[in-house]
């Protein structure tokens, strides 16, 4: 993992194609249950959605680190759509479980970058923006930050198959 100044980044290797890599990214709905999310809308060039905190359960340990945030809403700005290369947004806080809204937080741009290597995919996720390394220690996990290293194994575990629960029992 690099962190400096005003970003973290991590590559991870994924036992998984590019193409699956990039339909679980790429999709909202797929980006919604692996992250722990509700989304109004698709991903789309230009496109803001408006998301809300709900449980993950591609991990279990992420998930129960993410049970005081449930509820807070946020904002998604679609900043590049590069298929099958690259997904960057912009992203907010808005508001609290409770409805209070978060103070002038900084927005972010979050970016996801697919290289296929042998056997799989480099996935390289970048968080960059108004934010010193202080910050990221203090307040990644107030803003129910997912560190990029933790986005990287929430879309792995996905990808091998951990199940949503939300979806309900399987058959």
């Amino acid at each position: 993992m690099i962190s400096s100044g005003d970003q973290v980044q991590v590559a991870y290797p994924l036992l998984a194609s590019p193409d699956q890599v990039w339909d679980a990214i790429s999709d909202a709905g797929k980006y919604g249950l692996w992250f722990g999310a509700e989304l109004d809308g698709q991903f789309a060039a230009n496109a803001s959605l408006a998301g809300k905190l709900v449980p993950t359960n591609s991990h279990p340990g992420l998930g129960r680190a993410q049970q005081a945030y449930l509820g807070s809403t946020f904002m998604i700005s679609i900043d590049l759509i590069d298929p099958p290369r690259i997904l960057s947004f912009r992203w907010q806080p808005v508001a609290t479980a409770s409805g209070e809204r978060y103070p002038a937080e900084p927005v972010t741009l979050v970016s996801f970058e697919l290289n296929e290597i042998a056997g799989g995919t480099e996935l390289t996720i970048t968080e960059s923006g108004a934010i010193t390394d202080q910050q990221w220690t203090d307040q990644a996990v107030s803003r129910c930050l997912w560190r990029p290293r933790e986005l990287a194994m929430l879309v792995e575990k996905f990808l091998s198959g951990a199940r949503d629960l939300r979806l309900g029992p399987a058959t």
